[in-house]
């Protein structure tokens, strides 16, 4: 398919599902070992006749920590399924096979950004790291599309965002440039507003 003669660029595909075994390691790796120091630091106080109510409030903190370790193994396979974010000149779209795919045609968006914010981890452990939490928000052009979408529901003000869908991709700063092109490539005029810093995102929001 060409443009007056020229080619058409290639589409914008980004691999969701690519390098997602990496964050469950780092997450087992850090949050478990967090948490497996805790526990076994909490038994081996009680044992030695420790103080019973602060052992166990390490415990009981360090088990959390452990879940959370844990979770991401529990759940490799949802993890590291095939899903891609297809940016073409049809729109931006979903590509999730064995999920909730979906297309938002460009016909139908009167702005799309891609929206930034630092996640901050660490404080007061002497181990501090900062990560780039990478999101696509997608404003309508009339309430109509709304309706004709349900199956972006889900995305509907998430974050915050005001009459709009947010795409989490989370912690993915080396997506930006690629995002950004692709959509200054395809996003008809005056629709892209660019990459849109938030700062730095609080409490456990990672998304």
């Amino acid at each position: 398919m060409s443009w007056q003669g020229y080619p058409t660029p290639p589409p914008t595909v980004l691999d969701m599902g690519k390098g997602n075994w990496v964050m469950i390691v780092l997450t087992l790796v850090v949050c478990g070992g967090i948490g497996g120091v805790a526990v076994v630091s909490s038994i081996i106080g009680l044992a030695s006749g420790g103080p019973v109510g602060g052992q166990l409030v390490g415990g009981a903190i360090g088990t959390v920590f452990l879940g959370i370790g844990v979770l991401p193994l529990i759940m490799y396979r949802r993890l590291t399924r095939p899903r891609r974010v297809i940016i073409d000149g049809y729109g931006v779209r979903w590509d999730d096979p064995k999920g909730a795919p979906w297309l938002m045609p460009w016909g139908d968006l009167a702005a799309v950004a891609v929206s930034t914010a630092t996640k901050v981890s660490g404080v007061g452990s002497g181990l501090i790291t900062r990560r780039t939490l990478v999101r696509i928000d997608l404003y309508p052009r009339d309430a109509s599309v709304y309706h004709r979408h349900p199956e972006m529901r889900h995305l509907w003000g998430v974050g915050g965002v005001r009459n709009g869908y947010r795409l989490p991709l989370g912690p993915r700063g080396a997506y930006v440039p690629p995002l950004d092109a692709g959509l200054r490539t395809f996003g008809p005029a005056g629709v892209y507003r660019g990459v849109v810093d938030e700062g730095i995102a609080l409490g456990f929001q990672y998304s």
